[in-house]
């Protein structure tokens, strides 16, 4: 695909690749490496840890723009079909839309396939067992690590416009994120 893509800048132009899943962050604090004099102990504040909040999200490839959907619900078909609506919105100058995702069964739907179905979204499924070759994983194992790990959030509304925060400023991380979220995968041969 992506040599058919640079063999035609035209197609490439008109064509956009991202890689797409959900996220759930827990409204709890996460305990990291903490370090402190060995025999004292450290109090950290936690939260009920009974709300989570659910990111879908869907990151292009090489621009690493991150386009979002997020909610206090479970995520759904409904919720997914919300989502591709916004994706078709924010890339309607585009023919083809490549997403790349995991197996949920939100994204196998029968509704959702229905609903994308004549319109530029197709999915690609990765095989089962493989979350290294979705690179919005690795942005969200990240923000996990910005968000909840060590970090104490008195209300869930808090945390909500924290996670708001660092996803519409990803650029501010651009240092951190440029190793982490890139496309060339060491492939292993076997045999």
């Amino acid at each position: 695909m992506l040599r058919e893509l640079k063999a035609c800048p035209e197609k490439a132009r008109k064509t956009v690749i991202m890689f797409a899943d959900a996220v759930h962050l827990l409204h709890a604090t996460v305990p990291g490496k903490i370090y402190m004099r060995k025999g004292t102990q450290k109090m950290i504040p936690t939260a009920s840890g009974r709300k989570r909040l659910t990111i879908l999200g869907a990151l292009e490839r090489g621009e690493h723009r991150l386009t979002r959907l997020a909610t206090a619900a479970t995520c759904n078909f409904k919720m997914v079909i919300r989502f591709c609506d916004k994706l078709l919105g924010a890339y309607a100058d585009k023919a083809r839309i490549i997403v790349i995702l995991d197996n949920a069964t939100y994204f196998h739907a029968k509704l959702v396939s229905q609903h994308i179905l004549g319109t530029a979204i197709e999915f690609w499924f990765l095989p089962s067992s493989s979350p290294n070759l979705n690179l919005i994983e690795r942005l969200w194992k990240f923000a996990k690590g910005k968000l909840v790990k060590d970090h104490y959030y008195p209300t869930f509304g808090a945390m909500q416009r924290a996670a708001q925060r660092l996803c519409a400023n990803l650029s501010a991380h651009e240092s951190e994120l440029a190793s982490l979220l890139t496309d060339k995968f060491r492939i292993l041969k076997y045999g």
